[in-house]
């Protein structure tokens, strides 16, 4: 099947080369008059684009409103799609050029918005634009929407930030590698979403390598290397004994979690439903998947999905202490029209591990899956992970085989 454009583009690549109809569907976003100066207290948000690269912009994201905004991606889950629409384009994004390459230096602008990412509650700022907020819509399928954006004159802390102790204290080791500190992070209890404001703000790694990181792109890779830091334990793990499903539904994204008892592996298969968001007007299935020894090239077709489901499904192997090969599907409805970011997914196949239930053959878990989902044959039929295993001969396929008469 050729994959349409909209899937293999999700608003980034401009591969139509027009404007695109799936950002310009706004109806939920209202565009609003602003003066030159926004007086709020950020969730804490920061947001560090990519246009431009290795020069970029960013800047922290101050609410026009006195309205409550979620910090973090965690507590969003389950709300509507209505009030998180009206949450995040309600953030003013502020923004200063800088080069990527801070290393050891600084400026002012940039320590304000690293002390920002640092705090786990709102914080208490005054911005100053030079020209009052022009509304851009900036919405794709990794990042949460946002509002009107500004370019900042003049910023200002009123207030001490709430940093917690560890953060601080991994912050400050500038001898840790980035992949060190994402893992003690992790392993400390700060949840992914700061994780991904402090990489982004170039406060992770050792101090001559420290640099900004695009907001979209350290989503993904905060993804991706603290699955990898949990499947080096998992990996050493016993397989789980029995087969397990689960099954999460949130903002017409449906999602099914297959854990098969067999060492690790793992394949996302995406459906994008006639109708929904970057379908190209007709139903579409893609799949990526990786072996027990890993990816070594970025999924280019299911993108930050893949690595924020493998981290949903990393975290439940290492509460089980378990391994498993792993089939996820992931099936987007046409009430999905309007991109949120890849949390969606992560949340989504996280709250899908919480339901998991016991079955005797795998065959009764996929007549599960049938119920779930609105195209399971067309999902069975995608997936290559699940043809594999079908095929693989086992031990103990040789082991009940009855020796024939000589």
């Amino acid at each position: 099947m050729t994959v349409p454009r909209c899937v293999r583009c999700k608003g980034a690549k401009n591969l139509c080369g027009d404007k695109c109809k799936y950002l310009s569907n706004i109806g939920l976003i209202q565009d609003r008059e602003i003066g030159q100066e926004v007086h709020g207290m950020s969730p804490p948000a920061v947001f560090v684009g990519r246009h431009n690269y290795p020069k970029v912009n960013l800047g922290p994201m101050v609410p026009i409103e006195n309205r409550e905004v979620y910090a973090d991606t965690e507590s969003m889950f389950g709300e509507n799609l209505e009030d998180l629409i009206a949450m995040r384009s309600s953030l003013v994004r502020s923004g200063f050029s800088s080069n990527v390459e801070i290393g050891s230096w600084s400026t002012r602008l940039i320590d304000l918005t690293q002390e920002i990412a640092m705090s786990n509650s709102p914080v208490d700022t005054e911005v100053e634009f030079r020209k009052p907020p022009k509304f851009e819509v900036k919405l794709d399928a990794y990042t949460q929407p946002s509002g009107p954006y500004g370019e900042i004159s003049k910023a200002e802390i009123t207030e001490n930030p709430s940093i917690p102790r560890d953060v601080d204290y991994i912050v400050s080791d500038s001898d840790a590698k980035t992949t060190t500190a994402l893992k003690e992070l992790y392993n400390r209890g700060v949840s992914v979403s700061q994780t991904i404001r402090l990489l982004s703000s170039g406060l992770l790694g050792q101090e001559k390598d420290r640099k900004l990181v695009p907001t979209r792109w350290s989503i993904t890779a905060t993804d991706s290397n603290l699955s990898e830091i949990l499947l080096n334990r998992i990996k050493h793990y016993q397989q789980i004994n029995q087969v397990l499903a689960g099954y999460s539904e949130y903002l017409g994204n449906r999602c099914v979690i297959i854990l098969i008892p067999a060492n690790w592996q793992f394949e996302l298969v995406e459906c994008y439903m006639k109708g929904s968001l970057w379908s190209g007007g007709q139903t579409t299935y893609i799949s990526e998947m990786e072996k027990y020894q890993g990816r070594k090239k970025y999924a280019e077709k299911t993108a930050g999905a893949y690595y924020a489901t493998k981290l949903a499904i990393a975290e439940k192997l290492e509460n089980l202490g378990r391994q498993a090969k792993v089939i996820a599907i992931r099936e987007i409805g046409d009430e999905y029209f309007i991109p949120l970011g890849v949390w969606v997914v992560r949340e989504t196949m996280r709250n899908a591990t919480q339901n998991l239930k016991k079955f005797d053959t795998l065959d009764q878990a996929i007549k599960y899956s049938k119920q779930k989902l609105k195209f399971s044959k067309n999902w069975i039929e995608t997936s290559k992970l699940l043809k594999n295993h079908k095929q693989q001969k086992r031990l103990t396929d040789y082991l009940n085989k009855k020796p024939q008469p000589k």
